[in-house]
């Protein structure tokens, strides 16, 4: 059975109160953590990661397969 990840898991995270992850820039540690388990679709991760848009989703994920950090497959 797939375990689907918590729409709550980053509820208790404020930016401005615990430094998170810090890599590259406010979402990619955040989109690590949801990745950490198992692949992930894309409409998954927008559930913990309410307050991004689908266009900075798409841009990170990029930007994070070309360092090497995911692996995306169609």
């Amino acid at each position: 059975m797939r375990q689907t990840l918590d729409p709550d898991m980053f509820a208790h995270c404020h930016a401005s109160e615990s430094p998170l992850i810090r890599i590259g820039d406010k979402w990619t540690g955040r989109i690590i953590r949801c990745l950490e388990s198992r692949p992930r679709r894309f409409s998954e991760l927008q559930i913990p990661l309410r307050g991004i848009t689908p266009k900075v989703l798409t841009e990170t994920l990029r930007a994070m397969e070309r360092d090497g950090l995911v692996e995306r497959t169609a």
